[in-house]
């Protein structure tokens, strides 16, 4: 709305300065109109400036490969190092997402332009990619795992560097899959990444009767959680299968939402009681942080909301386990906001839609400015938004000319989880 009214007013004074230029108005009024317009731009500038905001930005894959399901959730190495760039060198102060909380909760100063990194869910390319570039531009970060995806290994396996320095072939580096311990313990001990929970199974509970899909070849690796809720144990290897191997094809998907974010609902017992609901909320949560801190030996203080669904009995319960600050908010992580929310900012890939590396740099310094309160770098990111549309109209056009083209011109969107 602020942007909309500030370029309503911009182009209504054009318009008026137009007007009496072309309608042969005096010097004397032209100058006055003019004047008076410079002196709305003036006051309205302040209005398009409100310092304050500092982003947490939220990662998920980082590959080439793309293996995982999640289209819009995976952001390539090229476009990664730019964003990297873009930080290191756009005078952003990047901190430990801890020492952002700390400073909130304790109602201090940040320092100028503050930025903190995060990654969600844990995938094998953060250890192989994320990790060496991170390193090698001096930026720390926070990974948020769940434990039902984390892999046994006790030896870490190879990444970017190892590759690039001849220690192993193009073919000893994989991509696909989730972390182990043997890594999160050495991202963890290398000083670049801090190692936080995501919740025990990053899963979705069906909240009433109506049908809203069936499962089918096209859709049951996007609905994963349907086999996960099904699966007792790791599920770190469930994307290995050709077909669903505990919830078949055909079966109906009912209305459904994060499961630590609602009540679920069972055909023969109905919907969960409230009791249950923070029973099972809390064991969660409880789990997550204690798993975490034996394992790898390090107090855990900040919980990440899977598929950033959350509620006020939610929150209530993590302060009460020991959580300081968990994510899920809508704001901004200004000093009015409540500094126990984290609010983040969803990364994705291909910003105008066809592969531009220049574009995915300077999307994310105008992401990262609005963020922060500079609005007038929001235009920047209209005309993006403008040019991902045409994209998905031409690419629609190309592949189905007598298709409905609405659709394909919506542009991809994630749950930010």
């Amino acid at each position: 709305m602020r942007c909309a009214v500030w370029a309503a007013f911009v182009a209504a004074a054009a318009a008026l300065m137009g007007g009496l230029v072309l309608g042969g108005a005096t010097w004397p009024a032209v100058t006055a109109g003019g004047l008076a317009t410079l002196a709305g731009l003036a006051v309205g500038d302040r209005w398009m400036r409100e310092p304050g905001g500092a982003p947490v930005l939220c990662y998920h894959s980082i590959s080439d490969e793309g293996w995982v399901p999640w289209a819009s959730c995976i952001v390539s190495i090229e476009t990664f190092e730019r964003h990297l760039g873009v930080l290191a060198r756009g005078g952003f102060t990047v901190m430990r997402l801890r020492d952002l909380v700390a400073i909130r909760l304790a109602g201090g100063r940040l320092p100028p332009r503050p930025v903190a990194v995060t990654f969600d869910d844990g995938y094998l390319d953060n250890w192989v990619a994320a990790l060496p570039l991170l390193r090698r531009h001096g930026i720390p970060a926070t990974i948020f795992v769940s434990l039902d995806f984390i892999e046994e290994g006790e030896n870490p396996r190879a990444t970017l560097d190892d590759r690039e320095r001849g220690r192993v072939g193009p073919e000893a580096v994989g991509w696909a899959g989730y972390l182990n311990w043997a890594e999160l313990r050495a991202m963890q001990d290398g000083g670049v990444f801090d190692v936080l929970p995501h919740g025990v199974d990053h899963g979705w509970v069906e909240t009433g009767p109506r049908v809203v899909a069936s499962l089918s070849a096209e859709n049951w690796r996007r609905l994963a959680w349907v086999q996960w809720r099904v699966m007792a144990g790791s599920k770190a290897g469930w994307y290995r299968a050709a077909t669903p191997a505990f919830v078949p094809l055909g079966t109906p998907v009912r209305e459904n939402a994060p499961a630590l974010a609602a009540r679920a609902w069972d055909p023969d017992r109905g919907l969960e009681s409230d009791e249950s609901y923070a029973a099972r909320v809390r064991g969660d949560l409880e789990r997550s942080k204690r798993e975490l801190e034996e394992r790898l030996g390090r107090g855990v203080d900040i919980f990440c909301w899977p598929n950033n669904g959350t509620n006020d009995t939610a929150r209530a319960i993590a302060a009460e386990v020991g959580y300081a600050a968990t994510t899920g908010g809508r704001g901004e992580n200004r000093p009015g906001e409540d500094p126990r929310v984290i609010s983040r900012l969803g990364v994705g890939d291909r910003i105008a839609g066809w592969r531009w590396p220049a574009a995915e740099a300077l999307g994310m310094y105008a992401a990262l400015r609005v963020f922060q309160g500079n609005y007038y770098w929001f235009y920047l990111l209209v005309g993006f938004a403008a040019l991902r549309r045409l994209h998905g109209l031409l690419e629609g056009w190309r592949r189905a000319p007598t298709a409905d083209l609405s659709a394909a011109a919506r542009p991809v969107a994630w749950r930010g989880d």
